[in-house]
């Protein structure tokens, strides 16, 4: 995960811009051992907010919440 926070601080938009109900988040995929993992997130002015970490299973239920 820490190679794939300091990717997003080097290029934000590196992820996939979602729309309807998650509109506005961007979620990357990475791989770590033979797992897939996602990371969501939020890009403002300076900042990038970290939204949800997590499997595929059931990831983007629990970010809607």
């Amino acid at each position: 995960m820490d190679e794939q926070l300091r990717a997003l601080v080097e290029q934000p938009e590196a992820g996939d811009m979602k729309r309807g109900d998650l509109a506005g988040i961007r979620v990357v995929k990475y791989k770590h051992n033979t797992q897939q993992w996602l990371l969501a997130y939020e890009v403002t002015e300076e900042t990038i907010v970290l939204l949800a970490h997590g499997s595929h299973e059931n990831f983007y239920t629990n970010l809607k919440r």
